[in-house]
């Protein structure tokens, strides 16, 4: 569980430094130092094609869903979710588009064509990417332990834009 927490710190810090534009070309991509005993495990989740317009808002969340709970974005959400699934079985369905759902530990990879369902498990991670409507359920009998990156424009660029946050978060 702690791994998975700060597996999300470190996607959330990553993708911040991401946005900061570089300030000078460089020959080669600088080693980190690493100091003490840091250990951490990498789950590629995939690639996005599109991302949100900046500023964004950055937001982690760990959370539950019961049995019989469900979460449902509608069409057109500027969000982008990065989704990893601690314990129980979520059901991913009707999407708008294919998703690629990475399988324990970024083993593996498969895509979820558009309207189609399947089922993550423990250890297992998916995209949600912006403009993507959809659906994650839990059919099973118990709680479902996710921890979610959502990303999405800051309340101020949405107004700056003419548009206001109306959608759900995890």
């Amino acid at each position: 569980m702690r791994r998975l927490v700060s597996l999300g710190a470190v996607i959330v810090v990553l993708l911040a430094l991401a946005a900061v534009p570089p300030i000078a070309a460089q020959e080669a991509t600088p080693e980190m130092e690493v100091a003490g005993d840091v250990t951490a495990e990498q789950t590629r989740l995939g690639v996005v094609e599109s991302f949100v317009p900046t500023p964004a808002s950055l937001d982690l969340f760990e959370g539950q869903f019961p049995p019989g709970a469900s979460l449902a974005y509608p069409p057109g959400d500027p969000g982008l979710g990065l989704w990893v699934i601690k314990s129980g079985t979520l059901t991913l369905r009707n999407f708008s588009d294919d998703i690629v759902v990475t399988r324990g530990s970024g083993q593996a990879s498969e895509t979820l064509a558009a309207g189609d369902e399947t089922q993550v498990g423990p250890g297992d991670g998916f995209i949600w990417a912006p403009l993507l409507a959809g659906e994650v359920h839990n059919d099973g009998t118990e709680p479902v332990a996710f921890v979610s990156v959502d990303i999405r424009p800051s309340v101020e660029a949405m107004a700056e834009a003419g548009e206001m946050a109306s959608t759900p978060t995890p």
